[in-house]
């Protein structure tokens, strides 16, 4: 595989091709979906977009808990393991050479017998996800057909009750009392408890009044999940000024803020491996800094 920066598109469809040649050499592996950005319409894939693949297996386990399986798809750079954002499932993230970022979620077998135009925990799950878009790889024995009623409904529909009161006023109480408390730390000198304060207490609570504010301006927005693309749907003033709170508003601070913290952590880290015995994977390291280096320098900047 050989990308660059201007062929994104070929590179992870050599991936796709990759996996459909893989599917059928596994009797564990019953379908394979395409989701997320290179399989939607609205807002689709760019070059900085990743290839989100489902795989629905017998055992997901133990497509997730070993990753030898991988080489067979491609040249591995690294991989490992993390939680899917919707469903409580796990999945296994890789990166091909040359830095082709590909998640694998992995589900039950089980979940082909779903009918997914009939609402339940599971389809509910399911729905915002396919709704936006996606395309069926590799279904041998047609159990995927049923999708279409799960994506029938736009994600945009999702209904959305507003807060009640109480919940309302606990998020704000919340939010106050941990504005006293990063002061608190702040001055005590305290600064990386107060960064935390304000960046993950006191902003959860912002985001989660950003949202509560949006969806009462518009019945129709679509806030995704884990605000994605919050600079297109969000309120344009609040986008600058959440932005600002930061302290890094502008992509040359974060690339400063970038480098400078993936140099304390190269430091840190080598110095525990060295401690513990153990071998710090180098490699890895060399990939992500050599392509961001590369990309950050082939990239105009954006404002």
């Amino acid at each position: 595989m050989t990308a660059t920066m201007s062929d994104h598109d070929g590179a992870y469809g050599d991936v796709e091709g990759s996996v459909l040649a893989w599917a059928p050499t596994r009797p564990d592996v019953h379908a394979v979906l395409v989701v997320g950005s290179r399989a939607r319409a609205d807002l689709p894939a760019d070059e900085f977009s990743d290839l989100d693949i489902v795989l629905f297996a017998d055992e997901p386990a133990r497509l997730i808990d070993a990753d030898d399986w991988l080489s067979e798809i491609g040249p591995v750079v690294m991989s490992f393991i993390e939680q899917t954002a919707l469903g409580g499932w796990r999945e296994r993230r890789a990166v091909f050479d040359p830095m082709l970022d590909v998640d694998f979620s992995v589900v039950p077998t089980s979940l082909l017998d779903l009918d997914f135009a009939v609402p339940g925990p599971v389809v509910d799950v399911i729905r915002p996800v396919v709704s936006r878009g996606y395309r069926i790889l590799y279904d041998p024995c047609g159990r995927l057909t049923s999708l279409e009623g799960a994506s029938a409904t736009p994600a945009t529909a999702t209904a959305w009750t507003p807060p009640d009161e109480t919940p309302f006023t606990n998020v704000v109480i919340d939010f106050w009392y941990h504005a006293m408390w990063t002061t608190k730390k702040a001055l005590r000198g305290e600064l990386l408890v107060a960064r935390r304060g304000l960046d993950n207490s006191m902003k959860g609570n912002l985001l989660v009044a950003i949202e509560w504010r949006a969806r009462l301006d518009r019945s129709d927005v679509d806030t995704w999940h884990g605000f994605r693309f919050f600079e297109e749907w969000g309120d344009q003033d609040e986008v600058r000024s959440l932005h600002a709170t930061y302290g890094a508003a502008t992509i040359e601070h974060l690339v400063d803020d970038l480098a400078t913290t993936m140099d304390l952590f190269s430091r840190v880290a080598q110095g525990v491996a060295d401690r513990l015995g153990y071998t710090y994977p180098e490699r890895a390291e060399g990939h992500v800094r050599d392509w961001i280096r590369r990309t950050v320098a082939e990239t105009p900047t954006r404002s």
